[in-house]
């Protein structure tokens, strides 16, 4: 299972980023952290489009959503999807931090899909810090 960047579609996504982005600054001047994986090609292609600037890497879904989280990193924002462990560390982390993220499950395969929904998750629904992460402590056993 997956946790994606929302809404689905990643020009819903810029558009509603890159105007909020430029009251204070150009958009020549927004970075995002996007993971190199073939099923971002076309979300690298758009960023770049919009006249954004892609920090590529070949891992660390954590790692960029800390640098995202910072706002003394050179990292704005991180965009794509990747895996559900890393996406719930992510979001404590941020959190922690003080930051915003938002996900969305996204299930890999048809079994992934079905015992999601059985389970009674909204695969639709977009996640917060606040609903991933619901307490003020986090700690790992």
């Amino acid at each position: 299972m997956n946790l994606s960047t929302v809404p689905v579609t990643t020009g819903g996504y810029l558009r509603g980023i890159i105007p909020d982005y430029t009251v204070n600054q150009d958009i020549r001047d927004l970075v995002v952290f996007i993971i190199d994986r073939p099923q971002h090609e076309e979300l690298i292609h758009e960023v770049r489009k919009a006249g954004g600037r892609v920090f590529l890497r070949t891992g660390g879904d954590v790692g960029g959503a800390l640098l995202a989280a910072d706002p003394d990193a050179p990292v704005d924002i991180l965009i794509g999807t990747g895996g559900a462990a890393e996406g719930l560390i992510s979001a404590c982390a941020v959190k922690a931090l003080g930051g915003a993220m938002l996900g969305r499950v996204t299930p890999r395969s048809p079994e992934e899909r079905m015992a999601c929904e059985q389970a009674g998750m909204d695969l639709q629904r977009v996640l917060t810090c606040d609903d991933m992460v619901t307490g003020d402590e986090v700690c790992h056993d």
